[in-house]
């Protein structure tokens, strides 16, 4: 199933069954938060934040919110070396790709000066050596 079509299924799931009250809900609400963070990372912050209003008790949402807060503060950040720091204290949740993180710290490194490490970081994430 397309991607578009996985988050208006998930958007109807947790409209229609909301996670407070049907916590099977919030399995959908993660595989929507984990789409939205490859495609409207703006989105999976609202999501997170929402759901963790919802669901207090409820760390992993926590956790969701303060990672996209982070990142979007540091994707944000204009100074290199800022944003570094910033990106350093970032934990990726579970089920969450972290290429967003991986092109959040090259664009980091390339502000502070540090275009070398951005690209080798770059090449080995995306161009690992081919094995024996």
């Amino acid at each position: 199933m397309p991607a578009p079509a996985r988050i208006a299924a998930f958007e109807r799931l947790i409209a229609e069954y909301p996670p407070q009250v049907y916590k099977s809900t919030t399995d959908g609400a993660m595989w929507l938060f984990t789409l939205y963070d490859d495609m409207a990372p703006e989105k999976a912050a609202v999501l997170a934040h929402k759901i963790s209003a919802a669901l207090p008790q409820e760390r992993a949402w926590q956790e969701k919110a303060t990672y996209s807060d982070t990142l979007a503060k540091a994707e944000k950040e204009t100074d290199g070396a800022a944003a570094l720091a910033l990106l350093k204290t970032v934990k990726v949740p579970s089920y969450v790709s972290r290429q967003r993180l991986l092109l959040a710290t090259a664009q980091a490194q390339d502000r502070a000066g540090q275009l070398d490490a951005a690209y080798g970081d770059l090449l080995k994430a995306y161009a690992p050596q081919p094995g024996p």
